[in-house]
């Protein structure tokens, strides 16, 4: 189990840059992973590793949960707020420290995947029907 606090400076940077919230650089920071890679909701946690159907999940204890839940639900109402023509509102949430626990679920990432195989040996057959077709192709000196 790790233990995730926000911190102003994250908050601070999330002003600056609302494309990240300040939970999703403060998991990206305790995790060292990118950025670009976390995704924080209001259930679990996501690591993308590699594609889109590869990633790590991280699911919250009780108490975790409801601390991110209105976490995310305040930090919703600034970045709608930036929006408005008067401009970002003041985030009023506290900041907050949480759990995160990895979840061996083997749907989730590839090191579970060793078992699966894939036979690629039916894509090499190679159709003879467009041969039929070349005679009657026109050359650059038919135009």
């Amino acid at each position: 189990m790790k233990n995730i606090e926000v911190t102003k400076n994250d908050i601070q940077e999330s002003y600056n840059d609302s494309r990240y919230n300040p939970l999703e650089r403060a998991v990206s920071r305790e995790l060292r992973m990118d950025l670009e890679r976390t995704e924080v909701r209001h259930d679990h946690v996501y690591v993308w590793l590699y594609d889109d159907s590869d990633y790590m999940l991280y699911t919250y204890d009780e108490e975790s949960y409801v601390k991110v839940y209105d976490f995310l639900n305040e930090w919703q109402l600034v970045v709608e707020g930036m929006t408005d023509e008067d401009g970002a509102f003041p985030f009023e949430g506290d900041l907050i420290s949480f759990n995160i626990e990895e979840e061996n679920d083997t749907r989730t990432h590839s090191n579970n995947w060793h078992g699966a195989s894939l036979d690629f040996s039916g894509f090499t057959y190679e159709s003879d029907l467009h041969k039929k077709n070349i005679k009657f192709r026109l050359t650059d000196d038919d135009y």
